[in-house]
């Protein structure tokens, strides 16, 4: 176990004072240091273990990405074909609109 940490900053100015390293105390100090940076990136560690060999690397993870773009290209093209295939009919929207001159006659203006 490591000794608490006042014990262990008192070990290391004693050191500091004497020009001799304290017994034990870099190499407590040491893991002290590690068990710290440890806590501080737990996260980024354990996304990295879990990335480390999953979709992104590699020839595998190349033809996933490879796929999910194809999927997405065809989705957009899908999606602008039945934009074009559903647009209006300028000769249908022309025809649908009164005439003026039916109006004329029917006394609308």
């Amino acid at each position: 176990m490591n000794p608490p940490d006042a014990e262990l900053q008192r070990a290391l100015q004693q050191s500091l004072h004497q020009g001799l390293p304290a017994q034990g105390a870099t190499q407590a100090l040491e893991e002290r240091v590690m068990a710290q940076w440890a806590q501080r990136h737990a996260g980024q560690l354990a996304l990295q273990a879990a990335t480390a060999g999953g979709p992104g690397h590699g020839a595998q993870g190349q033809r996933m990405r490879r796929a999910r773009w194809a999927a997405g290209a065809l989705a957009l093209a899908v999606v602008l074909a039945a934009a074009w295939l559903n647009r209006p009919d300028p000769a249908l929207e022309e025809l649908m609109q009164p005439d003026v001159l039916q109006l004329i006659t029917l006394g609308g203006i």
